[in-house]
């Protein structure tokens, strides 16, 4: 229960606040530093998304092999994408709210 509920939250909390850190630091930074790292951040993940989703799809209805192949591969669900989606946003307005409220 643990590996499917909560380790989505917690991974999707932690790259929360990354993007929201990396984010901050654009738009408070008089440097462009920073913007290399947030488009190798994004593009990274639309390159992979974009291979995790084309390349099987296309090769699995081609060649029956690959399909064997392509069943053992990690394809989060929608619940799991809903739980990263949610801790993301869970722990970065939990930090965005608390730094600029003065709580802290």
């Amino acid at each position: 229960m643990i590996r499917h509920s909560i380790a989505p939250l917690i991974i999707g909390a932690a790259m929360g606040l990354m993007v929201l850190w990396m984010v901050h630091m654009q738009m408070t930074n008089g440097k462009a530093g920073s913007l290399g790292a947030l488009i190798v951040f994004v593009g990274a993940h639309v390159a992979v998304l974009a291979l995790a989703l084309v390349v099987p799809l296309r090769a699995a209805r081609r060649l029956v092999w690959v399909r064997h192949l392509t069943d053992r591969v990690h394809r989060p669900s929608l619940r799991h994408g809903a739980l990263m989606l949610g801790g993301a946003l869970m722990a970065t307005g939990t930090a965005h709210f608390a730094l600029h409220s003065g709580v802290i």
